[in-house]
């Protein structure tokens, strides 16, 4: 989903989607538009799923400072 565009609604939408995950395990969403709300949900549901992600690429986001501590304590 690399370059998409995605807005702030639709990443809500995409993380949703991925708290029911049980097969993808690699996920690019770099150059996108997500901000720390959307890295912040993100993180909510890699902290709290059984999700076998083992790859996330988000370089070229707006994820900041708020959304980079939320993934990182997520991931632990």
């Amino acid at each position: 989903v690399r370059n998409c565009s995605l807005s702030a609604q639709l990443a809500r939408g995409l993380v949703s989607a991925l708290a029911s995950n049980s097969t993808l395990l690699s996920l690019n969403l770099s150059e996108n538009e997500m901000d720390a709300k959307g890295a912040s949900a993100l993180a909510a549901v890699l902290s709290s799923s059984l999700t076998p992600l083992v790859r996330l690429k988000l370089s070229c986001n707006n994820i900041g400072d708020e959304g980079a501590c939320a993934l990182a304590t997520a991931l632990g």
